[in-house]
């Protein structure tokens, strides 16, 4: 049985199970596959985290990592790509946010600070949002 990610064309996320993936295309051509809330037939695959094939991942002396260890590094990969590719902007996130989000300011990736009342709030708006702890130089040995 294989699980997959779906969407449809507009937006709504779920679940699909399947005997294999010639399941899953024979479901989809045929109309038998709609979306649950809309009924729409146009559905697609979307990446799902928990099937991130990492292959033989290993530490920094060629020694496999136990899955634990694998999270790890997928979350400091995470951490360092969010680092390199998002503006900090601190504890201004929330505002910032708002900003862009109403075209007050450019359209960009922004990382920052909120407090759990102010995620509330931006989520609240339609404001998208990930809260994600970041943990800098994680040692996976």
């Amino acid at each position: 049985m294989i699980i997959f990610d779906l969407v449809c064309e507009f937006d709504h996320s779920f679940e699909g199970w399947f005997k294999n993936n010639d399941e899953f295309e024979a479901q989809q051509s045929s109309g038998l596959l709609t979306c649950p809330v809309c009924n729409s037939e146009n559905i697609v695959k979307v990446p799902s985290a928990t099937n991130i094939n990492l292959g033989k991942t290993k530490d920094n002396t060629g020694k496999q990592l136990d899955p634990n260890q694998q999270q790890i590094a997928i979350a400091q990969q995470v951490s360092n790509y969010i680092e390199n590719n998002f503006e900090d902007v601190g504890p201004e996130f929330s505002e910032t946010a708002k900003k862009i989000h109403y075209g007050e300011e450019v359209e960009r990736n922004i990382r920052g600070t909120a407090t759990e009342q102010e995620t509330k709030e931006l989520l609240e708006e339609g404001i998208e949002v990930l809260p994600i702890a970041i943990k800098k130089d994680i040692k996976l040995n």
